[in-house]
């Protein structure tokens, strides 16, 4: 079993880029080559974690290193594993939390 986590840039505007889409397109990729895992984008950025069998994974990187969308991949961790962390995983992508828009020097917070 094989694990690739990374990260990288999103080229397409957050304005525009379709994170719904994208998400279901890579759900439907992975799950031809059972790759179990988890992805998470701002809109900006995106961190994925893929497992699955070497072959599958690396095919799955392959793709992704191809894909114009995803500007200067960062492998953060590539190594062997066992058993998943997500094997109940089918791409994953929770929801971001909300940014702070600036801060209140009254209640030292966020609003």
């Amino acid at each position: 079993m094989r694990r690739i986590l990374y990260v990288s840039g999103n080229t397409v505007s957050s304005v525009t880029a379709d994170l719904a889409g994208i998400r279901e397109q890579s759900r439907h990729n992975t799950a031809l080559d059972r790759i179990t895992g988890l992805r998470w984008s701002d809109g900006r950025s995106f961190l994925q974690v893929l497992e699955r069998s070497r072959v599958s994974v690396m095919a799955t990187f392959a793709r992704i290193l191809a894909d114009p969308r995803h500007h200067a991949p960062t492998v953060l961790q590539h190594r062997h594993i066992r058993p998943h962390e997500f094997g109940g995983w089918t791409m994953a992508h929770p929801a971001p939390a909300p940014r702070p828009t600036r801060m209140t020097p009254r209640s030292g917070g966020c609003s």
